[in-house]
């Protein structure tokens, strides 16, 4: 999955649909309102009522296929995780510096760690040590998510969601798509 793709996703996507997210009733929501050819399932994690899974799915003439899915939840991850095709961002402690774990499978062949970690704020010493060695994003991509927490801290404050994921299974929608798709059946359980 591209990298860009993916962070215009979770970029273009969450603060629109967390919030709906959190006040609809999985069980209440309107199905007859779904574009034709898009199913949709929301539920709530049977594990932990509080945290929540929204999955966008496309009615292909060779079956089911997951484009997109979005999730929040309440676990006290000190990190974000960003993968081939996920990002996952925390945002509970806003005093603290902010770590980004980033998928890394050459990584793991030493150091028994597929992701590498890199703090928010680095130092560009620190920054370029790792580069040297790791895989890592650019610095504008980390700043960019460091931004989109520091939205994520302030939009969600009264919510107990800390951490918001977003995962890309296709790149056929653009953000504005999955949002028009999914707002009205989200609002359809808040009636």
């Amino acid at each position: 999955m591209d990298y860009d793709k993916l962070q215009d996703m979770f970029i273009g996507t969450w603060a629109s649909l967390v919030p709906l997210m959190y006040n609809a009733d999985p069980r209440k929501c309107d199905t007859t309102i779904i574009e034709h050819g898009y199913v949709i399932e929301f539920i709530e994690n049977p594990f932990v009522s509080s945290d929540r899974i929204l999955r966008l799915h496309r009615e292909l003439p060779t079956g089911r296929t997951t484009i997109y899915e979005l999730s929040y939840n309440s676990k006290d991850q000190y990190f974000s995780t960003i993968t081939e095709n996920s990002i996952r961002l925390a945002h509970w402690k806003p005093d603290f510096p902010r770590y980004y774990a980033l998928y890394d499978k050459d990584n793991s062949k030493d150091s028994k760690s597929p992701y590498t970690f890199m703090p928010y704020p680095f130092s560009e010493e620190q920054y370029f040590q790792l580069m040297t060695v790791q895989n890592v994003l650019t610095e504008e991509q980390y700043k960019i998510l460091d931004d989109e927490v520091r939205v994520m801290q302030q939009l969600l404050s009264n919510y107990d969601a800390l951490s918001v994921g977003v995962v890309l299974y296709h790149d056929m929608l653009e953000p504005h798509e999955v949002v028009n798709i999914l707002v009205p059946y989200l609002k359809s359980s808040m009636k």
